[in-house]
């Protein structure tokens, strides 16, 4: 056997089964805060570049003061990355997030259909690009979703409140969920189709100035979300608009309304039954009834 073109061979097939690693990419590790452009925050020493696999150590709180291309981004716990003020972050590979990812008045692009977008353990990404269309939402589009039960994503603005739930563009199930409609001064309805049955919020779903509404096609029948909470008085949750002829049952361990309001259904008629295994919280400095209409609260 020729052991020298074995080892070739040998490397050559390693290259092949690590398409997301460039030949000649970097491992830059953000090593303290700073801006993106800073090439002294980075080990070794240099901006990162197309090709280089970015890392944000823990204790980091790095800010994209610029547009930049790189292979992957890993986000360690206890780092953050800021992506502000309508600059562009360009992934070609995957996204690993065990800290906290901000997209907030910046842009991000996944340029890979199919890409991994993890966001571990406590891991947090903020959604309120400066691009909100479907254009830019190829964070969700082209990402492939592993959420931790305990990750928490918080959307602040979205491209299709009428059309595109969020269940629809993202694979498996939730952590913690935050969702806000509020748009220009507009409190927008946002129909999440159902798909909050096939894609669980296994951890917290917060309402914080958002209007959600579970379903409307009429197909909802047993919903699981781990608790509730209304943030504040411009805060709706409605299980149901339009008359459902089946029966709807809604699960959850906890309810903490601070004053916002929660319906069983609106617009028809509806069998409801909101079943809560812990403590129902009705309280807030602008206080609402908690209303169900027909239905049925059954705390067990």
């Amino acid at each position: 056997m020729n052991t020298a073109s074995s080892i070739v061979t040998t490397m050559a097939f390693v290259l092949l089964l690590l398409p997301s690693v460039s030949i000649g990419s970097a491992v830059r590790s953000a090593i303290r805060s700073g801006n993106f452009s800073d090439p002294t925050i980075w080990s070794p020493i240099g901006v990162p570049a197309t090709g280089d696999l970015v890392s944000i150590a823990s204790g980091s709180d790095v800010v994209l003061n610029q547009n930049s291309t790189i292979q992957n981004l890993s986000v360690q716990d206890n780092g953050r990355l800021r992506v502000t003020a309508n600059n562009l972050l360009t992934i070609n590979g995957t996204i690993s997030v065990m800290g906290r990812l901000d997209i907030n008045e910046g842009n991000i692009n996944l340029t890979q259909s199919g890409t991994s977008f993890v966001v571990g353990p406590h891991g947090t990404v903020l959604w309120a690009p400066a691009d909100n269309t479907i254009q830019g939402a190829t964070l969700f589009t082209n990402g492939i979703e592993n959420f931790d039960p305990t990750s928490t994503l918080i959307i602040y603005n979205w491209y299709n409140y009428t059309n595109t739930p969020l269940g629809s563009v993202v694979t498996g199930s939730f952590g913690n969920l935050v969702l806000s409609t509020l748009w220009n001064g507009m409190l927008f309805e946002w129909d999440q189709k159902n798909q909050f049955q096939s894609h669980p919020i296994l951890g917290k779903l917060t309402i914080d100035q958002g209007w959600v509404v579970l379903d409307k096609t009429g197909q909802i029948t047993n919903t699981t979300i781990g608790s509730i909470e209304l943030a504040n008085s411009n805060s709706y949750l409605d299980f149901h608009s339009g008359t459902h002829n089946g029966t709807i049952v809604v699960n959850t361990s906890s309810i903490i309304n601070n004053g916002g309001t929660l319906n069983g259904v609106v617009n028809g008629n509806a069998n409801v039954t909101l079943n809560v295994s812990g403590d129902f919280s009705n309280s807030g400095s602008d206080r609402k009834s908690t209303r169900l209409n027909s239905s049925h609260v059954a705390l067990s």
